[in-house]
């Protein structure tokens, strides 16, 4: 009898062991986390800096005095300037993305570096005392623009345009036989800006880009009155403003 008791016993406590690991609540496994697509929506601040260049046509014009010395006439006309050089500044901006589509608004404000002069002498291989010079340079510039991109998750091409304007400068200085042309024009223009670019999500905050900008500030002009004032005749100075910039930036993004 009691051998029976201790082998009912034992029974007993190995089906109960049995049956409290069947009841005990099975170890559960951690999702794995979803990943968040990024979104380009916030405002951002960064910096930008590149290279600006174009040629610029600066005409020459005589107003008045039929009389004009046929050498004096080579003179006139067209001028090129190579203007091109650093430039360098600060944006911010708002993004909105709508599924893939973003759109939103920048401005910029820039130093600039773009600047050229040249000096022609004795122009057509004539014989005499002449002497032209002139300059040209963009002082600093700034955009206000719409930008409409596509994203690809972290990749973001976009188009971009608005308004461009800047500080222009300009002289010309022409010396002919003892009679001097002196004109200068300082101002500050308002044109139109297009461009394109490509944008990447280095993380959640930071954002690299690189970007192109045609620009067209419209036209500067002077006017140069002789010193002595003899012949009685001006000149008129006239030059288009236009560029090309090709820059890299980064953004942080709030």
């Amino acid at each position: 009898m009691r051998k029976f008791l201790i082998a009912a016993s034992s029974f007993f406590c190995l089906t109960g062991a049995a049956m409290a690991a069947d009841l005990a609540p099975a170890a559960v496994e951690p999702l794995a986390p979803v990943a968040v697509p990024f979104s380009w929506t916030g405002f951002y601040v960064g910096a930008n800096a590149g290279y600006g260049w174009n040629n610029d046509d600066a005409t020459l014009d005589g107003l008045g005095g039929p009389e004009w010395d046929p050498y004096y006439l080579d003179a006139l006309g067209k001028k090129d300037l190579s203007v091109d050089g650093f430039v360098g500044g600060a944006q911010a901006g708002y993004n909105r993305q709508i599924g893939q589509f973003v759109v939103g608004v920048e401005a910029d404000f820039n130093y600039s570096d773009m600047t050229d002069k040249s000096t022609m002498r004795n122009p057509n291989g004539r014989a005499g005392a002449y002497t032209y010079r002139q300059s040209s340079s963009i002082k600093w510039f700034g955009t206000v623009r719409t930008r409409v991109g596509y994203a690809f998750d972290r990749f973001l091409p976009y188009v971009t345009g608005g308004l461009s304007y800047g500080k222009v400068d300009v002289a010309h200085d022409e010396q002919f036989f003892g009679t001097r042309y002196a004109g200068s024009a300082s101002t500050t223009k308002a044109g139109w800006t297009l461009g394109a670019g490509l944008e990447y999500a280095v993380t959640d905050a930071w954002t690299v880009k690189a970007e192109y900008l045609y620009f067209d500030l419209g036209e500067v002009k002077s006017i140069a009155l002789p010193s002595p004032a003899n012949p009685p005749f001006s000149q008129r100075y006239s030059q288009d403003v236009t560029g090309q910039i090709v820059r890299l930036g980064v953004n942080y993004k709030f």
